[in-house]
């Protein structure tokens, strides 16, 4: 398109060629040949996408401070409502929030997509599609500054319109929708959809229970974190998968300084679950499968009560190179309950006030683990009617565990009846102590790598127990002077 002075823009795509067109003098209106209703500026850039669709014939005129369109099939002609809403990108409701705004963040995607995939936090729900706010906008006030969301922009306009209609004068369509919100959301309900959580979107804050329902998964990708800010619990019913690698974990946590603040990972039923270099700490009751049996390998479990609780014939699970941590006080690291039969291997089992209990018919297989720091047993077989089975382990010394009857003289960590310890192994599964980064040598990077994970929320000691270097069963600055002594000024050599 030009002009007699010369050429003012020009339309390059074949679906902004203009079929007819309208000026008010400071924009200018056209129908593509797709049959979109575009606005432009009189310099050529594009300001707005209407919606609606003009098939071919439709004309096209300003007149009377408003626009106007004919159909040529009826002979009719139509005013064409021009929307009164703002637009608004996700950076900028994002600034409005930490700034302290008062905004009413509404969510018009329906109650599956709010609660699967998450949400900005404190945002209300009225889903467009399902007609709810057709009628529930009346809780809304008309002071309100409305930042209307949905997953990509599209719902979000026409609920945007539709407020704009009943006479709201402070409504803005968030561009993009969640889809281009790149910040933390907050979580809770009920996850019916097969659900990712990507780590755009970290951390993920539950501010309730998080149900992952029957039949549905949900998947989270490395470097995730979800943060629980209360007695919430994730409970899964369908299959989670939680697999991250080596240098982006997955972490589940308690939210901000919240601290034993959460109930734990709760998988109910089945196979499929699993879990690959994930942190889950500061929780009541670690990991609780009921008749499930996930893969859980390469982690770290802390929990104030138990770090992982098996119950039920089908807790079968596989527990490989990973670490239980009893630092919080843990009372047991693994409960065997009811028949469940784990197989635990290349494990750290360390520092609770019981390190592995059996009951009531459970038959835990644990070989070739770290066991050892625990305060009363470091494995308590409490079933006369099976031995467990024990072998290959090392009990925090090469005398063995102690057991009052068959090894007294033992200085690892006791033993009750019923298991078979023997053979043991007379040192600690591979990993140097004091060797905190897992280079192989110790040296002045090891004592910044603990110095880093202490103070600084670097990462941990791999694995968590080489940091222990004074070997009290905790990781604390004795451990970084223990160090510092040892490589400088001819102190102990550590000793975990």
């Amino acid at each position: 398109m030009t002009t007699s002075g010369g050429e003012l823009f020009s339309f390059y795509a074949d679906e902004e060629n203009p079929r007819d067109l309208a000026t008010d003098s400071t924009f200018l209106w056209l129908i593509t040949s797709e049959g979109r209703l575009k606005k432009f500026t009189m310099e050529g850039e594009a300001v707005d996408s209407i919606i609606g669709f003009f098939s071919s014939g439709w004309g096209l005129t300003w007149e009377n401070n408003h626009l106007w369109v004919s159909d040529p099939v009826s002979d009719s002609i139509y005013q064409v409502k021009i929307p009164q809403y703002q637009k608004i990108i996700p950076d900028s409701v994002k600034s409005w929030i930490d700034r302290g705004d008062s905004l009413v963040i509404l969510d018009v995607r329906e109650l599956y997509e709010f609660e699967s995939y998450g949400r900005i936090p404190h945002a209300v729900n009225m889903p467009w599609n399902s007609g709810v706010l057709d009628t529930a906008y009346i809780r809304l006030s008309w002071d309100d500054t409305i930042i209307v969301v949905c997953r990509s922009g599209s719902r979000s306009a026409l609920a945007s319109d539709f407020l704009d209609e009943k006479g709201f004068e402070h409504v803005y369509n968030m561009l993009g929708g969640m889809n281009d919100w790149h910040y933390p959301v907050e979580v809770g309900g009920h996850v019916s959809v097969n659900a990712t959580w990507e780590i755009d979107k970290s951390p993920f804050v539950a501010c309730a229970e998080v149900i992952v329902e029957s039949g549905k998964s949900l998947t989270l990708q490395p470097g995730t974190s979800v943060e629980f800010e209360g007695f919430f619990s994730l409970e899964v019913y369908g299959t989670l998968l939680a697999q991250a690698t080596v240098d982006s974990n997955i972490h589940f946590t308690s939210h901000g300084s919240l601290r034993a603040g959460w109930e734990g990972i709760r998988i109910y039923e089945g196979e499929g679950s699993s879990f690959d270099y994930c942190r889950i700490d500061s929780s009541g009751k670690g990991v609780l499968c009921l008749n499930s049996s996930p893969t859980i390998t390469n982690s770290w479990i802390s929990g104030s009560e138990t770090c992982v609780h098996l119950s039920g014939p089908d807790a079968n699970p596989s527990i490989e190179d990973c670490e239980l941590d009893g630092s919080d006080d843990c009372d047991v690291l693994i409960l065997c309950d009811s028949s469940s039969a784990p197989s635990v291997t290349n494990c750290f089992i360390v520092g609770g006030i019981k390190g592995v209990v059996a009951k009531n018919g459970a038959s835990p297989q644990l070989n070739y683990n770290n066991i050892f720091n625990n305060g009363d047993y470091g494995v308590l077989n409490e079933d006369s009617t099976h031995i467990l089975d024990a072998q290959y382990n090392w009990w925090g010394d090469e005398s063995g565990p102690f057991d009052p009857v068959d090894n007294p003289e033992g200085l690892g960590d006791r033993v009750s009846q019923w298991v078979d310890y023997t053979p043991w192994l007379n040192s600690p599964m591979p990993y140097i102590c004091g060797d905190t980064n897992g280079d192989e040598i110790i040296d002045l990077g090891d004592v910044l790598h603990l110095v880093s994970y202490l103070y600084k929320g670097g990462p941990d000691p791999d694995p968590k127990a080489a940091g222990d270097a004074n070997g009290d069963g905790m990781l604390d600055l004795g451990d970084v002077l223990f160090l510092v002594s040892y490589l400088y000024k001819g102190g102990l050599s550590p000793d975990c």
